[in-house]
């Protein structure tokens, strides 16, 4: 209105006719076409129709209605584009947070569980095997005479010979299997759901491929071999989880140890417990 004759039109109307939900006006010492107009206040819309009878302006303004709906479509759009980004963020925080977490549980060198997170798998099967009765077996293993091989080649060819005896253990496990660097040249198996003549054969097979790695400096130096410790995760009544993961980690130790005794490069079991 106000471009049309350039005065607001609450100047130029006099309030003449007032229903429910409108009001006429007619103006008063305005030029122009202007007949009438009418105003309606639950709409906050205006009506002005020329002589003729044909509507030349209306709606003033926006409705309420409008202006809700404009705005409900903003807020949704801008609440959606807000969702999508703190989504995205919340991927990619859960992504470094899981790669923080494989990496704090990983050998650095090798690849393969440390220490900290395989010890956390065996106390999570001896439980499992409580509940279910399923038999499992601890493998402990350490490389023969590993000091004169970095004498010989050096502390890198020492620790490439880690990386493909490591490289051999896992082409040997199943998907089911775990295998663990517990530090040096020592490492650890835990099997799941085995019994005694498959732990036998799986630490055999892994003998017999650890001692076809290769060795930096060829035939200067002699071929790698292992000496390996066989235990079973046995559970008893009236003891404790924590007792029992103690106890199979000192039974694997005393048979890796009686590997070394009797001339290395072998494997043997613990004896039954009585």
């Amino acid at each position: 209105m106000d471009d049309v004759w350039g005065i607001p039109v609450r100047e130029l109307l006099s309030r003449n006719q007032v229903g429910k939900d409108y009001m006429v006006l007619e103006p008063r010492g305005v030029g122009g076409p202007l007949i009438w107009a009418s105003h309606s206040d639950e709409w906050n819309t205006y009506l002005v129709l020329e002589k003729t009878g044909e509507v030349v302006a209306a709606r003033a303004r926006a409705t309420v209605l409008n202006s809700l709906l404009a705005g409900g479509v903003l807020t949704i759009f801008f609440s959606a584009v807000v969702i999508l980004i703190v989504r995205g963020a919340s991927k990619q925080i859960n992504e470094q947070a899981r790669r923080l977490e494989e990496l704090a549980g990983q050998d650095s060198l090798t690849g393969l569980n440390n220490r900290l997170r395989f010890n956390t798998l065996v106390q999570n099967e001896l439980a499992r095997t409580r509940r279910t009765g399923e038999p499992a077996f601890l493998v402990i293993l350490d490389l023969d005479y590993f000091k004169n091989i970095n004498d010989t080649c050096g502390h890198p060819g020492g620790d490439a010979v880690l990386v493909g005896v490591s490289r051999v253990i896992q082409e040997q496990l199943r998907s089911t299997d775990h295998a663990g660097r517990f530090g040096g040249e020592e490492f650890a198996l835990l099997l799941p759901d085995t019994n005694p003549e498959g732990a036998i054969q799986v630490a055999e097979k892994i003998r017999c491929a650890i001692m076809d790695c290769p060795v930096p400096g060829g035939e200067a130096v002699s071929p790698v071999t292992a000496s390996f410790g066989v235990a079973p995760l046995r559970v008893q009544d009236g003891v404790s989880d924590e007792d029992l993961f103690h106890r199979v980690y000192t039974e694997a130790d005393q048979a890796l140890y009686l590997a070394k005794q009797r001339g290395r490069n072998r494997v043997e079991t613990a004896p039954e417990r009585t």
